[in-house]
């Protein structure tokens, strides 16, 4: 066993973004890094929000969310390089509403794969995409993809969301048949949205190889309190006092801390 959880470092990587509110890099990242201190904090915190929940069929807890699908990505080094990941997806991947560059939870789950080993990881986030919109920027060829949508949920319909984002899991699927597939439950209320999280949960939960990470109920409590110019907005927003559709950085910091705990990498 290499890692199930590796902490993540708040050293800083920038992400370039081009005229359309996408976030992309592709950085090798070598085997190092401190421990965070406040992201472990952040992972206790983030862990004993997951309430209990029996046989209940009403029972959106994320323990009960977490029986459908596999409850750890099972990741296998590669014996020739460096595991190959994409976090693809809207503006929550973008970075929207973390006050640094370094706070986004992209970043984060860079550094907490990179202290356990070699990573080369692509962030693919685009602000205001819905999962049609991205159908043709799957990543190709990757050994896990992460992915993340349905972030700010009043933007769309989320019928058509439910419609289209099963479409887009067998797109990444079918352009990266040998990855593990991460999918992030949506940045939403799980009893507000629950059709959204339902959605994820379903689209995610046909293989091995495919699971959730349950992170809807972080949204109750870590939105974003920034001041208006003290955090990131996607190209062509504007930042508000607060938005509470977007976690601030230490949302992004219980995200990437969530993501990592369901990654148990061996090799």
């Amino acid at each position: 066993m290499v890692s199930r959880w590796p902490s993540p470092t708040l050293d800083a990587v920038t992400q370039p973004r081009d005229d359309r509110g996408r976030a992309s890099t592709s950085t090798v990242l070598q085997i190092g890094g401190l421990v965070a201190l406040a992201v472990v904090v952040v992972v206790v915190v983030a862990l004993t929000l997951r309430g209990g929940g029996d046989d209940d069929p009403t029972d959106t807890s994320a323990e009960a969310r977490s029986s459908k699908g596999a409850e750890y990505a099972q990741i296998t080094l590669p014996d020739d390089g460096p595991l190959a990941v994409s976090i693809f997806g809207d503006s929550l991947v973008a970075g929207s509403y973390a006050k640094q560059p370094e706070d986004r939870f992209t970043e984060l789950v860079q550094q907490g794969m990179a202290a356990g080993y070699p990573v080369e990881v692509d962030v693919d986030g685009e602000a205001g995409a819905e999962p049609e919109l991205r159908m043709n920027d799957v990543p190709t060829g990757m050994d896990v993809v992460i992915v993340a949508f349905g972030t700010d949920s009043a933007t769309f319909p989320q019928t058509d969301f439910v419609d289209t984002f099963p479409a887009l899991v067998d797109a990444v699927e079918a352009a990266s048949p040998d990855a593990q597939i991460v999918c992030l439950e949506p940045f939403v209320d799980p009893d507000e949205d629950a059709e959204l999280v339902e959605a994820v949960r379903d689209a995610c939960n046909d293989t091995d190889s495919e699971t959730v990470v349950p992170v809807a109920d972080l949204a109750t409590v870590a939105r974003n309190h920034a001041e208006e110019g003290t955090a990131i907005a996607p190209t062509g927003y504007e930042v508000s006092e607060r938005d509470t559709a977007y976690p601030g950085s230490e949302g992004h910091a219980a995200i990437a801390a969530a993501v990592l705990e369901r990654l148990d990498v061996t090799g």
